[in-house]
């Protein structure tokens, strides 16, 4: 089998819709099906191997599932709870949120995530605290779906509580560090500028204003403007290309990749996306530690086989579907569509052919998000491909300035210019979206079964480009 972990990778997400739809048996008989199935197919032993041990643990993660919703459905309003706050402060309609974690508690096993709601309260990421609660219950389903992607088992009212003289020195650490790149935006950066550094470098969704956040929605660009595996490819491809050229022992550069990649997620909040991003470029940075080329179909399915194992809900996170999805668009059908088209026609102008794959990949990736964008949201952005177009090159140098800028801050010449040349960028931005928002057709609303309709497009397309694939596009 020429990409065993690409193949995994979907056995995988079907598993995790088998169990959640069919319940545990049905589950674990096409388990045992795809298990036989490898066996006679995949080549490999130790291919093998690495799929029995990834589908114990993957049910071990479903019996973990279970057990955490049974135990939080038992708990005990009188009981104090300990908590570890590891979020910021979140506004809500009628309230504040953080979220924290279980922390010595008999009754629930620790490191469970829950959102603590209040009123007229001050926490900081790091503290931990006594708390008396109460479970707000939404509905009578056994999951809450939403949540549970996200690897948060219940949402708390907060009644009273206590600080301790613990702190969790990493989180306090992390939320040490995004404080200092808070004002170290603050100290270059104001208005909508700065609000929409902090959004796309910290993804604190929060500080956007709710017009722009309209406007940003119209234009199909909210993948833009929050933290997301986007942003973190600019930055690691940025990174890449310093070790590269720093670095010529492959155990020095991976060990730079690893911290790297470690410290953006830890600022970022471990998000769907980001890991699942994270993950890949750290499988990428694997590859020549073994003498071997990553296969970038094979690499996603393994970083997908990999997270599902251990969280399986996570596919019902929206921000992993249209990562992985968009992801997918752009590192196979684009090279097949693009050498499709540069077959047919010459192009030796470089304006012209940047122009022609931002264009190319922007459709594609809208086009494979679209049956998630439309059953969720209910929408469908007409512009988004010339705004990615317009923008997406000011997002990557963005991107680029910015971290440059929170590096040389302390030295205050290199810093202003940095950041200058970031706010004249974020400017644009800002108002590209501004511009083409206002257009009376930038966005329409359609019908929820509107997204059957786009899969059915995604295949037909899949269908035309695998049948097209050839030789004379493999070197593109």
């Amino acid at each position: 089998m020429k990409r065993p972990f690409f193949v995994l990778g979907i056995i995988t997400i079907l598993s995790v819709l088998m169990y959640y739809f069919f319940g545990f048996l049905p589950f674990v008989l096409f388990a045992s099906i795809c298990l036989v199935l490898s066996c006679i197919f995949v080549a490999k032993t130790v291919d093998v191997i690495f799929y029995v041990v990834m589908l114990i643990t993957f049910i071990l993660s479903i019996i973990r599932i279970d057990n955490n919703i049974s135990k939080v459905a038992e708990i005990d309003d009188s009981k104090t709870l300990k908590f570890t706050v590891v979020s910021e402060m979140e506004n809500t309609q009628n309230a504040q949120k953080v979220i924290v974690k279980s922390n010595d508690n008999e009754s629930i096993k620790n490191g469970t995530k829950f959102n603590l709601y209040f009123r007229n309260c001050e926490f900081n990421c790091g503290e931990v605290i006594n708390a008396d609660v109460s479970l707000l219950t939404d509905d009578d389903n056994k999951y809450n779906i939403s949540n549970i992607s996200k690897q948060i088992y219940g949402n708390f009212w907060l009644k009273n509580y206590t600080k301790t003289n613990e702190i969790s020195v990493y989180y306090s650490t992390i939320n040490k560090i995004r404080n200092y790149i808070n004002k170290t935006f603050d100290k270059y950066l104001s208005g909508e500028s700065r609000e929409m550094v902090s959004a796309i470098f910290l993804g604190n969704k929060s500080a956007l204003s709710d017009s722009f956040t309209i406007d940003v929605r119209r234009c199909g660009m909210s993948h833009a403007m929050v933290v997301s595996g986007l942003h973190l490819s600019i930055i690691m491809g940025f990174l890449f290309f310093i070790a590269d050229r720093l670095f010529y022992n492959k155990y020095l550069r991976f060990l730079l990749i690893l911290v790297s990649l470690f410290l953006i997620c830890s600022v970022c909040g471990f998000s769907p996306s980001i890991l699942r991003a994270s993950l890949i470029f750290l499988l990428f940075a694997l590859a020549p530690i073994f003498d071997r080329e990553g296969d970038p179909l094979n690499i996603l399915g393994a970083s997908v086989f990999l997270m599902l194992a251990f969280e399986p809900m996570l596919i019902f996170n929206i921000a992993f579907q249209m990562s992985l999805l968009s992801y997918f668009a752009v590192i196979y059908i684009t090279p097949l569509v693009l050498g499709m088209i540069y077959s047919k026609v010459k192009l030796r102008h470089f304006i012209v052919k940047y122009l022609i794959d931002a264009i190319v990949v922007s459709v594609l990736a809208q086009l494979f998000t679209a049956p998630i964008t439309i059953y969720n949201f209910g929408y469908i952005s007409l512009i988004s491909s010339v705004v990615n177009v317009l923008v997406s090159f000011f997002i990557t140098l963005l991107l680029v300035l910015t971290l440059c800028g929170i590096l040389f801050s302390k030295i205050t010449f290199m810093g202003k210019g940095f950041f200058f040349i970031t706010d004249l960028a974020s400017k644009y931005i800002v108002s590209a979206i501004k511009f083409f928002s206002e257009f009376k057709y930038s966005a329409i609303k359609v019908p929820q079964v509107t997204s059957f309709y786009a899969a059915i497009i995604i295949l037909v397309l899949l269908l035309i480009v695998y049948r097209n694939r050839g030789e004379e596009y493999a070197d593109y």
